[in-house]
């Protein structure tokens, strides 16, 4: 375990290659991940409101993370729409990606 970059406690894991993210688990474990969250923590409450690190710096870090994983382009002008799991959630799903929404046929 080491700390990540908003200073909580977390695993490493090697994000150095692209992957495609097929379901709203996966999705949510991103998010768990990159914020530090607990594992029961539902989608619906994972906002920029609730989690006190998710400030501007973390929304940008988040959008190259989500671009990174994704090989999807998202621009800063999305960041609005970009402040929860459903939120993002939608973007991808406008982006042509998987339906990542909580009980969507695709959510594993």
């Amino acid at each position: 375990m080491c700390l990540n970059r908003l200073g909580y406690e977390a695993s490493i894991v090697d994000f150095s290659k692209a992957v495609v993210i097929s379901s709203s688990v996966a999705l949510r474990q991103l998010l768990l991940d990159f914020f530090g969250l607990p594992s029961d923590i539902e989608p619906e409450n994972i906002t920029q409101k609730a989690i006190p690190a998710w400030d501007s710096l973390a929304s940008v870090q988040l959008i190259a993370e989500l671009q990174g994983r994704l090989n999807v382009d998202l621009d800063v002008e999305q960041l609005e729409s970009l402040r929860s799991y459903g939120g993002i959630a939608t973007a991808l799903s406008r982006k042509g990606l998987t339906d990542f929404r909580p009980g969507s046929k695709d959510a594993s």
